[in-house]
């Protein structure tokens, strides 16, 4: 067999596990990769938050009043979202996404942001799974500005009514052009205990683009032409 480009691009798929989850030029026929100018990840900033869950839907908790309130520490991730807090350790703080901070991993919120490189047109999934406690999620303009409890994309909760399994789940699907920057938000609460969320963003051709505990060329946290094509979003604390 005469070995060209697709020829070795079909080996090596044979060759991978069932499941595995391909970034490539070739697998997102459209578009290629964003620029990189040291843009790449996630904007995300912790909290301290009070309020603990002992009912249906997180009663009292509130993604949206974390717009105003100033961060106790705030970084960059290349990942968002498995196992948060709680280390059963004395005291009982851990470091966040490889962050050298140690904070306190029961009762504080997370608010994460950056865009996502659209490589291809159609219907995009977004899938917020094993939640505990919970997630917001805002796709699009929103989610820079005037997002709200009230106006999120998806909601996913820590359930008190199920006895099988508890976590939240929730899913998205949304239409995107090609060869363009939208913007993601994600806000996660964890209240007693343990913390948990997963996200996976899956393209119309199939490709996981992102998924909690991996790294993603199309997640970006500002465009590299002079921020034109996706702004730097506001600062955590002064947002509208």
């Amino acid at each position: 067999m005469k070995l060209t480009l697709q020829n070795l691009s079909t080996l090596l798929l044979a060759s991978l596990p069932l499941g595995t989850a391909i970034l490539s030029r070739e697998l997102c026929p459209s578009w290629p990769k964003p620029e990189n100018c040291s843009n790449q990840g996630w904007d995300w900033s912790y909290y301290s938050n009070p309020l603990r869950n002992n009912g249906e839907n997180y009663p009292g908790f509130r993604a949206d009043v974390y717009k105003t309130r100033i961060p106790i520490y705030s970084d960059v991730t290349p990942w968002i979202g498995g196992h948060l807090g709680y280390t059963n350790a004395n005291p009982d703080t851990t470091t966040f996404y490889g962050s050298p901070v140690e904070l306190n991993s029961t009762y504080f919120a997370l608010n994460h942001q950056a865009y996502l490189y659209a490589c291809e047109g159609g219907t995009w999934q977004f899938d917020i799974t094993d939640v505990d406690d919970v997630v917001f999620a805002w796709i699009g303009e929103t989610a820079v500005s005037g997002w709200t409890d009230e106006n999120a994309d998806a909601k996913a909760v820590w359930s008190f009514a199920r006895n099988d399994n508890r976590h939240g789940s929730a899913s998205v699907r949304k239409d995107l052009e090609g060869d363009r920057f939208y913007p993601l938000r994600f806000v996660f609460a964890n209240g007693q205990r343990y913390g948990l969320f997963n996200l996976t963003i899956t393209s119309p051709s199939g490709i996981i683009v992102y998924q909690s505990g991996r790294d993603s060329d199309w997640i970006v946290r500002y465009s590299c032409d002079f921020d034109t094509s996706a702004l730097r979003f506001p600062d955590f604390g002064s947002e509208e």
